[in-house]
């Protein structure tokens, strides 16, 4: 009897692990692979960054989808350029490199992608194409690591959604909002105001 006992006790005991290991493995398929990374920028340093920016006199200007940005490569702000590059290596670097396993010394800034952009709303060009009344131009970035930082807050709507784990992120200003590029994705129309954020991307060398 004691010999019974134990199997079943084992069997049991076996079987909560079972599910308790089942519950969890697919809670973490749910889970965006996604990440905030608090305080990466300043309220000042945001806001000096959309000062200089906005001084610039060349802007690329995008519409499509149904929402309008205006878009600045940094590289061609130099000092602005050097500033941020420092942040991407001493701060988000080492959290992509824990969070995705990846060496550090795998990763690298593309400067060909790092751009300070405005998402504005037109309400005569804004029209929603998607299955979400608010969601607009879903795509995958060809960069393995994508992360965009926000400005201001200063806006309605707005933020990125995942498509896949049907999540809305608008992470707080100053904060950094880091992904893999290939999961989809669609930055939030904007209601009203204007959205401002450094985006920017990693290469990844084995």
């Amino acid at each position: 009897m004691k010999s019974a006992t134990l199997y079943w006790f084992l069997f049991f005991s076996m079987f909560i692990i079972f599910i308790v290991g089942q519950i969890y493995f697919v809670k973490g398929l749910k889970e965006p692979r996604a990440h905030i990374l608090e305080n990466v920028l300043t309220h000042d340093e945001c806001r000096n960054i959309i000062r200089d920016c906005e001084k610039h006199e060349t802007w690329t200007t995008y519409s499509a989808d149904g929402y309008n940005t205006h878009d600045v490569l940094l590289t061609e702000l130099p000092n602005l350029y050097a500033f941020i590059e420092n942040i991407v290596y001493q701060k988000l670097v080492p959290e992509y490199a824990a969070k995705y396993n990846v060496p550090e010394k795998s990763l690298s800034l593309d400067k060909s992608s790092l751009f300070f952009i405005k998402y504005f709303n037109d309400p005569g060009r804004c029209t929603s194409l998607y299955a979400y009344d608010a969601v607009t131009g879903y795509h995958k970035d060809k960069s393995p690591f994508s992360f965009n930082i926000a400005l201001n807050d200063d806006f309605s709507g707005g933020g990125t959604h995942f498509l896949k784990e049907n999540i809305h992120v608008n992470n707080p200003v100053g904060s950094c909002l880091i992904f893999p590029g290939r999961n989809t994705h669609s930055g939030v129309k904007v209601n009203a105001g204007t959205r401002c954020i450094i985006y920017g991307s990693l290469d990844y060398t084995k």
